[in-house]
């Protein structure tokens, strides 16, 4: 991989960014750019609810340092769409099908696609786009997988600041309603709740067969995801990988005193190694 130095962009903070769908950007590298057989064939960035676009722009910046002659695709979860119809996600299945598919089991070909997932809301739509694209091929290619601030099992209080954390104070009050709303329907109705669905899809057989690498980062100071929920999502991963005989590597990477999405704020030279190694490996970085 290149090296970390950020990449900067001239006006708009994601106009180096072709729109596909209201929630879909695609990068394309330079004609010039010199290939790396060493790098992802296709980098998935899937952002934290309602993040603004000044903020993705630093981790995509990151992303196009490291890795600089690869494609980047950038799925957004802006509170505007809600509810996020899942004919936005199309384009994706596009891009992968692009990939190598998975081989069968024990397949031990390198990984080709690098996905960076954030909080509850990139897990969410990473699960999304898991089961769309089970309608095409049983798992997804080869890839590694770094979770931050995910995922986490239902709490009411955490999910209402996770909400209302990137939204202004006047739409306050009709998040509160739409929750309780949704909360109440799915009593009614005896429905299973995102974090469970979430948490189940992410650990799916047919998930991890294909998975190479998996970390997850957390913090104790993170105020709108449980840790001791990461941590015990990783532990099951791990369980679920050994049970299919995988030769997946699952880590957990705590930060001290930062909060949701802001690991690599505290720590930008430890987080992006931490990116580096999951998708070549530690012993690659050693």
């Amino acid at each position: 991989m290149a090296s970390t130095q950020v990449v900067a962009s001239k006006g708009a903070p994601l106009s180096m960014l072709k729109r596909l769908s209201p929630q879909l950007y695609l990068y394309e590298p330079p004609a010039n750019a010199t290939p790396d057989a060493a790098a992802p064939a296709l980098t998935i960035v899937i952002t934290w609810f309602a993040a603004q676009d000044a903020h993705i722009a630093k981790y995509i910046s990151q992303h196009l340092a490291l890795n600089p002659a690869t494609r980047l695709l950038l799925i957004t979860c802006p509170f505007r769409l809600i509810p996020h119809p899942i004919e936005n996600l199309y384009p994706a299945v596009d891009l992968l099908k692009t990939l190598p598919p998975a081989g069968k089991e024990n397949d031990k070909s390198p990984p080709s696609l690098l996905i960076h997932s954030f909080s509850n809301g990139g897990s969410y739509t990473l699960a999304r786009l898991a089961g769309l694209w089970k309608k095409h091929a049983p798992t997804l290619p080869r890839h590694a997988l770094v979770i931050d601030s995910s995922p986490d099992r239902f709490s009411v209080t955490r999910s209402m600041r996770a909400l209302t954390a990137s939204v202004p104070r006047w739409l306050r009050p009709l998040l509160y309603a739409t929750l309780g709303l949704f909360l109440s329907i799915m009593r009614l109705l005896r429905l299973r709740g995102m974090h469970g669905v979430v948490r189940d899809r992410m650990v799916d057989p047919d998930f991890l067969k294909s998975e190479v690498r998996r970390t997850y980062i957390f913090s104790k100071t993170d105020d709108m995801v449980k840790w001791q929920d990461v941590v015990d999502h990783a532990d099951e991963a791990r369980a679920k990988a050994a049970e299919l005989g995988t030769e997946l590597e699952v880590r957990t990477e705590e930060f001290a005193g930062s909060g949701h999405v802001s690991h690599a704020r505290v720590d930008g030279n430890r987080y992006w190694g931490i990116v580096r190694e999951t998708w070549a490996g530690r012993e690659a970085h050693s």
